[in-house]
């Protein structure tokens, strides 16, 4: 087929990320490996420490060094590796081709600089011919996109100026300007109120109506996902462990591990007081993963050979795939 969304943008093959302690090496990510589509919204769904933001970070080699590396794999990025440019063509891409909103704006806006001065930096690396009367009104466009008005008053601002609402939207914003082809959003709505986090998430899903560009969007949310996503990628201490079609990934999970997660979703409608589905057990650090599969000392499907020998990532059907043993016949 022709039609974009079936054109791969972003192709990561086996990718696997180290970190080196005094406790010697840690794999936090380990022979990851998924696509996305022009066009195309896909989650990546996990417990915190899973290793979501880890391989997300990769996506733009913003893993810190020298305590971490990506010890093995590729990632295409419209046909080029990113592991392999230099950094000026790495440069020529981040904030333009792939833009990223992180977790905690104030960890990203620099509080010593004006919002406006913040917005106009980026557009100016990518443009160094711009003058700053263009430069001004395309800032002040894309804040009053993302639901920021009187933006002239608010490019005068500093982060700690504006609600939480609305430094995201900052960040949203300073994503947005370059219109890239992906943008990795991670965890944008934690720290936010469910309103201002469902107003968020209508603005993200606006922005890729408009620009058609593709959205990695990780979150431990599954009734976000639910809300926003048609592919799920799930994540269990650094290795994945399914990937499917939203719909199916609801009705009918294949993994115990995120059967497990959809059974923890409190159940608004239900008319009886239920008590809270919780995994067992917990999630092992990456210092002590067990021998065989990762899940195993949790789930309630454990087989002998579960305990033996990681299962690999295998194609149930066209839109699925699981490592579970359950599968492998």
């Amino acid at each position: 087929m022709n039609d974009l969304k079936d054109k791969k943008l972003l192709e990561i093959k086996n990718l696997t990320i180290d970190f080196f302690t005094d406790d010697g090496k840690i794999s936090a990510v380990e022979d990851v490996a998924f696509e996305i589509n022009q066009g195309e919204i896909v989650g990546l769904a996990g417990e915190s420490g899973c290793g979501k933001s880890v391989a997300a970070l990769s996506v733009l080699r913003l893993i810190p060094q020298p305590a971490g590396k990506i010890s093995g794999g590729e990632i295409l990025f419209k046909n080029k590796d990113i592991l392999k440019l230099s950094i000026d063509e790495l440069r020529k891409i981040r904030g333009a081709e792939i833009s990223m909103i992180f977790q905690e704006p104030m960890t990203s806006l620099s509080p010593l600089q004006k919002i406006g001065k913040q917005l106009i930096e980026g557009l100016k690396i990518h443009n160094p011919g711009i003058n700053k009367k263009e430069a001004d009104e395309i800032a002040k466009l894309w804040l009053n996109k993302v639901g920021i008005h009187n933006a002239d008053k608010r490019m005068e601002s500093f982060p700690f100026e504006l609600s939480g609402g609305m430094r995201q939207r900052v960040m949203i914003a300073m994503a947005m300007l370059m219109k890239p082809s992906l943008l990795i959003a991670d965890e944008p709505t934690t720290a936010l109120d469910v309103t201002i986090q469902s107003q968020i998430l209508d603005l993200i899903l606006e922005m890729q109506a408009e620009t058609g560009m593709s959205v990695l969007l990780i979150t431990h949310d599954f009734p976000v996902i639910a809300e926003v996503c048609k592919k799920v990628i799930v994540m269990y201490a650094g290795k994945i462990v399914e990937i499917s079609d939203v719909k199916n990934l609801f009705s009918n999970p294949l993994h115990p591990y995120t059967s497990g997660l959809i059974k923890s979703i409190p159940k608004i409608n239900s008319k009886t007081r239920q008590k809270l589905y919780s995994i067992p057990g917990y999630v092992p650090s990456p210092s002590d993963y067990p021998v065989g599969c990762r899940f195993a000392p949790r789930c309630g499907s454990v087989m002998e050979i579960c305990k033996q020998r990681q299962p690999r990532l295998i194609s149930i059907d066209s839109n699925r795939k699981a490592a579970c043993f359950l599968y492998e016949n």
